[in-house]
């Protein structure tokens, strides 16, 4: 099966940058900053493959790149090299993401992309209501019956466990844990391809995790929507994740099937991430 999105060589430096950027960081140099420029390498020649369907985790502690990756590919940042393919079934026409122009790229991001970030001030608008949000996202998708939309976005929050009663409430009368549901059923919305997931439950209550991890595992079973998943809770990788990669300083260390890298991990840093968690 050919992979929904590959990355190659994916570089992103913050600073002027030098010919020594990528030799004299990463985990084997102990850090990410150059010491040739100062320049923080946050991303150095990332490879990876994401197929249909799948749940892929990316894991690491806070710096490694993870997030960075992420703005990449959901256009919020520029990398200074590699290239990110798009091919959303086998018979599509692959799409080179970052040789797109800014409208096929809010196009994309609108249409076949979704986000969840981890703050929902991030992915939510708290000035209009809930409905409101989603109803930004289907007006930008280019969905334009006001009933319609209405109807979607009903749907949508009765999907995510949130009473269509409250479609009318903003954000910031729910608590944190339906603030993410929120999210979810924003980003879903469209019925995206790729659904990218930003450390969703951090800063949550033990029991509401674990309800919007139930959700989301519903949620992809239902729609077949890939997962890209960053975090740094190794319980998160445990149950959404088949795939998992782990980061550090930039680079990616280790990688492999989930029940492979937190049962039997052969890379120090990956052992050490394992064993923080016993």
């Amino acid at each position: 099966m050919l992979p929904i999105l590959t990355i190659e060589r994916l570089t992103r430096i913050y600073g002027p940058g030098c010919p020594r950027c990528l030799e004299l960081t990463g985990p084997e140099a102990g850090g990410n900053q150059c010491p040739a420029c100062d320049s923080i390498v946050a991303l150095g020649e990332v490879d990876l493959e994401l197929h249909p369907g799948e749940s892929l985790g990316i894991m690491g502690e806070s710096g490694s790149g993870k997030s960075t990756l992420v703005r990449q590919l959901i256009f919020e940042d520029t990398p200074n090299a590699g290239r990110a393919i798009f091919r959303e079934s086998a018979n599509a026409t692959p799409v080179s993401l970052f040789d797109l122009n800014a409208a096929r790229q809010r196009f994309l991001r609108n249409h076949r992309f979704g986000m969840v970030y981890q703050n929902p001030h991030l992915g939510l608008d708290f000035s209009v209501s809930a409905g409101g949000n989603i109803a930004e996202r289907l007006l930008m998708a280019e969905h334009r019956h006001f009933g319609e939309i209405r109807k979607r976005a009903a749907t949508c929050l009765e999907r995510t466990e949130i009473p269509a009663s409250r479609m009318d409430d903003r954000p910031s009368t729910f608590s944190g844990g339906m603030q993410q549901r929120v999210q979810i059923a924003k980003a879903l919305a469209t019925n995206p391809a790729i659904l990218f997931l930003d450390e969703v439950t951090t800063g949550l209550d033990l029991s509401v995790q674990a309800r919007i991890l139930d959700l989301i595992l519903e949620l992809r079973q239902q729609s077949g929507v890939s997962l890209l998943i960053v975090t740094h809770d190794l319980g998160v990788i445990r149950l959404l994740a088949t795939r998992t990669l782990v980061m550090k300083n930039g680079r990616v260390v280790e990688a492999g099937l989930t029940d492979q890298i937190l049962e039997d991990p052969q890379h120090a840093y990956t052992q050490q991430l394992v064993s923080s968690e016993l």
